[in-house]
């Protein structure tokens, strides 16, 4: 048995009632191994691929989402100092 990896863009946490986690470059993987004939209902649909990764430990998981939060919350100040960049340039004019 193997795990399915969904690398659909907004994936659920649940899809179809199998249990899915983040994995590796923003896709996610069923937490549990799963039959070979819910795996190949899986894999007709465009996305979904058959696995014999493991999930990332949870905490790996907990990590990654942080650093991809920090990352986030650094982009969007650096935008809002951009932004309040150009207003003033523009009043100054």
């Amino acid at each position: 048995m193997s795990r399915v990896i969904c690398s659909l863009p907004n994936a659920s946490t649940n899809i179809n009632g199998v249990d899915f986690v983040p994995h590796s470059g923003g896709q996610m993987i069923s937490v549990e191994e799963l039959s070979d004939d819910v795996i190949k209902s899986f894999c007709e649909i465009e996305g979904f691929k058959s696995s014999s990764a493991k999930p990332l430990s949870s905490q790996a998981a907990i990590d990654k989402a942080e650093a991809n939060k920090k990352a986030a919350d650094k982009k969007a100040e650096a935008d809002k100092k951009a932004a309040e960049a150009a207003e003033a340039a523009e009043a100054g004019k």
